[in-house]
């Protein structure tokens, strides 16, 4: 599984963006990331997999420099930046993905419906 990054609308259809992690990678992050004081749109964007574009870009900037840092969450950090930073006109909000829509979760349990 992995993560990218979508482009979101309000009068159009969300636009694909870059990848950003690996399914590992953006669990780590994350979990770090809900770790750190100060950065409430990125929490947002890891729990609810949406944030607002621009207060993010000053969040993610600083996690360059944050407790706890890596060379695995910084790559994650500059490529979440890095789409940030190519907003198409008229995009204010940011969605992370691995693609799925909500209730396409793969049943594995063997059981009929």
């Amino acid at each position: 599984m992995s993560y990218s990054v979508y482009y979101a609308f309000e009068d159009k259809e969300a636009q694909d963006g870059p990848f950003v992690a690996s399914g590992t990678g953006w669990l780590d992050w994350g979990e770090w990331v809900l770790d750190i004081e100060g950065c409430e749109e990125c929490h947002t964007l890891y729990e609810a997999g949406w944030a607002m574009a621009e207060p993010i870009r000053d969040e993610l900037e600083r996690l360059l420099d944050a407790d706890g840092h890596n060379e695995d969450r910084d790559d994650i950090t500059r490529a979440v930046l890095k789409a940030v930073n190519a907003l198409p006109p008229g995009c204010e909000t940011i969605i992370i993905s691995d693609g799925t829509e909500p209730g396409d979760d793969d049943d594995d349990s063997g059981e009929d419906e």
